[in-house]
């Protein structure tokens, strides 16, 4: 009977462990999986024409990282949410080269570009990509998105292409889901100008 009695309490002492620990579980929030396609790897590269000069320029993927952010409950109550990231860096051989790099961070169903310059981010939570409609975001011009059924580049011809102001010079990027940026328009000191996607090589 002794014996009985210490497994109940054991048993007990096991479901309350366990009951415990899901209360403190972490909460895990994944990339949506319509944003698959875009998480371009290194040796990832697109080719841009100007259209008035007829310059050409490269964006290349040169590293890639990815794993889950940390975030804890306010008031902190011991539980925690982690929320996965895919991160692309890219270099820009001439229209973006004032930067030292720019990052897209890929998160729920979301793609931000970051412009890194002097090691500091330039530009913060620029909008790329969307698939909901966005409440708040930081340094978007909401009313300026844009989504287009059609979009013509000089010999290809792209659906559902998205229209996003990236600085406040209104300079602005046209998107395409699991192919990045198909067009460039560029307004600042140093570069004036459309850049269109001449040719590509996507490693997914």
């Amino acid at each position: 009977m002794k014996i009985n009695f210490i497994v109940i309490i054991s048993f007990l002492f096991f479901l309350t462990s366990c009951h415990k620990d899901n209360e403190n579980a972490d909460s895990r929030h994944f990339i949506d999986s319509r944003l698959t396609g875009n998480e371009f790897k290194p040796g990832s590269y697109w080719i841009y024409l100007n259209d008035s000069t007829q310059k050409t320029d490269c964006t290349y993927v040169f590293k890639v990282e990815s794993g889950y952010n940390e975030w804890y409950d306010t008031p902190y109550n011991g539980k925690r949410s982690l929320y996965e990231y895919f991160d692309v860096f890219y270099h820009d051989k001439d229209s973006m080269n004032l930067n030292y790099y720019d990052r897209d961070r890929i998160s729920l169903s979301y793609i931000y570009r970051h412009t890194i310059a002097d090691d500091s981010i330039h530009f913060g939570g620029t909008l790329i990509y969307y698939f909901e409609e966005p409440g708040y975001l930081i340094r978007v011009f909401i009313d300026t998105i844009e989504h287009i059924k059609t979009l013509q580049v000089l010999n290809y011809s792209f659906n559902n292409v998205q229209k996003a102001i990236i600085d406040s010079n209104y300079s602005c990027f046209y998107t395409v889901r699991s192919l990045g940026v198909v067009r460039k328009v560029i307004h600042n000191s140093y570069h004036q100008g459309t850049w269109n996607l001449l040719r590509w090589k996507i490693n997914n």
